[in-house]
């Protein structure tokens, strides 16, 4: 009931028949004004310094035998949507293809063992600024772009 009218009806109301309700929303609205709060003006901008990489993480893969670690890590630009990459045989046999990415500016990490004698090829394609840092056995090889190539594997590989 709402002064005196009943307003609804059914239900089960007894688990609140304990509390002392009296009223909801009974006579003039308040009458102050909401406090404006004023943040004092900073005094300084925030220092900015020059962006740089964080070193390469160590690798996690541990290949063994006559295996050697690639690592691949992609930075992606701010188009990952047009990003992709593959990791192939010198002969074009897929071992990885990867993308397309949603978040911008994300990196990517892959590692992958390749025998000491295999050739590997890596290929970034992309409609922005994504590129690559290539690494084997935690020497860094080799940067990719979409314009060019890395060649993964010693001298005795055929040039691409």
């Amino acid at each position: 009931m709402l002064n005196g009218t009943e307003v609804a009806t059914g239900g089960d109301f007894d688990a609140f028949k304990d509390y002392n309700v009296t009223s909801f929303c009974e006579g003039a609205p308040p009458t102050s004004s909401p406090t404006k709060v004023t943040l004092p003006a900073p005094t300084s901008s925030p220092a900015k310094g020059p962006v740089t990489q964080p070193p390469s993480p160590s690798p996690v893969k541990q290949c063994e035998g006559e295996s050697k670690l690639v690592r691949i890590e992609i930075t992606l630009g701010e188009k990952p949507w047009s990003s992709y990459w593959q990791l192939t045989t010198q002969q074009g046999a897929k071992i990885i293809f990867d993308g397309p990415y949603q978040v911008k500016g994300e990196q990517i990490i892959k590692e992958v063992c390749k025998h000491v004698s295999a050739c590997y090829k890596f290929r970034l394609e992309s409609t922005d600024d994504a590129s690559a840092l290539i690494f084997l056995d935690g020497k860094e090889i080799g940067t990719a772009t979409t314009k060019n190539i890395i060649q993964i594997g010693d001298s005795a590989c055929t040039a691409i």
